[in-house]
């Protein structure tokens, strides 16, 4: 996983450790403890958050996008994408 704990999601959900149970909702921003701005999540399940790339609309682990070194946030667009 790419993200710090605590994950502040705009959706009002904080997760201050990893959730015991798969969890999908609707796609949604927030910051994680290192105030990284996150993008597009979507769940979590398998030891990893999920995201949705918006180019090819697949649902991936946070491992398949990447951090952007340039600015402080995640990449938009999956890895197969970019």
């Amino acid at each position: 996983m790419i993200y710090r704990y605590p994950i502040y999601l705009e959706n009002s959900m904080t997760f201050t450790e990893p959730p015991t149970e798969p969890i999908h909702f609707q796609k949604c921003n927030g910051y994680d403890g290192n105030n990284l701005r996150i993008t597009n999540i979507v769940g979590y399940e398998n030891g990893d958050f999920l995201k949705v790339c918006p180019h090819c609309n697949r649902t991936l682990p946070t491992e398949a996008f990447r951090l952007r070194t340039t600015i402080d946030r995640d990449q938009s667009w999956c890895i197969d994408c970019r």
